[in-house]
């Protein structure tokens, strides 16, 4: 609940002033852990999300955060891949939480998200509409087809998500909307949706699950759900006084300025190397989503590894996803952004010198397989010890120098038929 403030601001005046400083102590304290409690249990509403959805770990991280900092989604892909589904359940979870769902068709009426006019009011010369259990009274609402909207519906959307406000007989209505969830079969490609589509700040490409294993699982959870016995592992809710708590608590999260500078020079990059262009709204906006991050990993402070939290944030289209993962990545992590070229290497010196029949071949590439191996193991050894004395953890980078020892060795012994001793340089470190 809010009450800390609100007691604060109701009650400080009869406090003696020798109470105050103890008082707001107290009060800061409550709300410090009402926050911790709160993204406690984001993060079990996360992994009993990602333990019933699969291959969707990304899309419901994104929703979390969303629901943290009070913002929308945009899903583009096929039908029957779980978009709504994904929206409802994420709504369950939430105490009180009221949920609306609508098809949007070249069609559709505003009255079919605000509610019919009064006729009473009607006949009075008013315009009042009777939107209870309408989208104006949605905590979470899921809108598919976006693609499809007409303008009248497009224009009441647009306040909506942005000022959070419909407008009732001239009049403007506040609505409680934490996060919407549109979504589209293909890219929303018309002008007219162009500021709409600008204000659903995660993106995600959803398409149907790929991993024979995970569909097998998706199969058994449908019969078990329709027979009653399937039940969450982590039963957990949410109240919505939480969650608001939790978003004041993003907005004091500190953002350093060698923070703002990195993002502004990522931006620039975006834009001249990608022709990737972030609007002003959705640049400011990533800066919620950087101090979201930061909240939801226990800290009070945004740093460069938070950039990450913005992936789904910067692309344009589909295919600028692995430019924006690159760049983020190289800002967020250099070393990991290298560990994983180097692992990529790795693989390609594997695959090129295995499963190669004639005898004489196979030494002649075992030979230059054995040189290639030796730099790939120097370099990983370098970026060890510079990740080393940046304070990163390098397990991650000694594993893959061990395997690429591993595999060499092996290969020296099979192809060439010699033994191998371990040098000093390509000790792990």
């Amino acid at each position: 609940m809010l009450l800390p403030q609100t007691a604060e601001q109701d009650f400080l005046p009869n406090i003696p002033a020798k109470a105050t400083k103890r008082f707001n102590a107290t009060a800061t304290n409550a709300v410090n852990t009402l926050v911790q409690n709160t993204i406690a249990k984001l993060k079990q509403i996360e992994q009993d999300m990602v333990s019933q959805f699969m291959e969707r770990d990304n899309q419901i991280r994104d929703f979390i955060r969303a629901l943290a900092i009070g913002e929308h989604i945009l899903m583009i892909g096929p039908p029957g891949t779980g978009k709504s589904l994904l929206a409802r359940t994420g709504c369950s979870y939430i105490e009180g939480g009221r949920y609306f769902e609508w098809l949007l068709n070249r069609t559709t009426d505003p009255s079919a998200l605000l509610g019919p006019y009064s006729l009473k009011a009607m006949e009075q010369d008013r315009f009042v509409r009777k939107y209870d259990g309408m989208l104006p009274c949605a905590h979470v609402a899921f809108l598919d087809e976006l693609g499809k909207a007409n303008e009248p519906v497009l224009n009441i959307l647009l306040s909506i998500l942005n000022e959070r406000v419909f407008h009732n007989d001239g009049k403007p209505v506040p609505v409680p909307l934490r996060t919407l969830v549109a979504a589209s079969n293909e890219w929303p490609e018309e002008d007219g949706l162009q500021a709409l589509v600008d204000r659903l700040l995660f993106r995600h490409q959803i398409t149907r699950i790929k991993d024979p294993a995970k569909r097998v699982q998706l199969l058994k959870m449908t019969v078990e759900r329709r027979c009653n016995i399937y039940k969450a592992k982590h039963p957990i809710t949410i109240t919505l006084n939480e969650l608001e708590a939790l978003s004041e608590y993003v907005n004091t999260i500190d953002v350093p300025d060698m923070v703002y500078r990195a993002f502004e020079k990522l931006l620039r990059t975006m834009e001249t190397e990608h022709g990737i262009i972030v609007s002003d709204r959705r640049a400011a906006a990533c800066i919620k989503v950087l101090q979201g991050e930061a909240a939801l990993n226990g800290r009070t402070q945004v740093t460069l590894s938070d950039i990450t939290a913005v992936n789904n944030v910067l692309w344009e289209r589909p295919e600028d996803i692995p430019k924006v993962e690159e760049e983020t990545a190289r800002l967020a992590d250099p070393f990991t952004l290298e560990l994983r070229k180097l692992v990529k290497r790795i693989d390609e010196i594997l695959a090129s010198s295995t499963n190669i029949p004639d005898r004489a071949e196979r030494t002649r590439k075992a030979i230059e397989a054995k040189v290639h191996y030796e730099e790939v193991i120097n370099k990983l050894s370098s970026l060890a010890r510079e990740a080393k004395d940046s304070g990163q953890d390098v397990t991650r980078i000694v594993e893959q120098q061990r395997r690429a020892i591993a595999l060499k060795d092996e290969m020296i012994r099979s192809c060439l038929g010699i033994g191998t001793e371990q040098t000093e340089t390509e000790s792990p470190v």
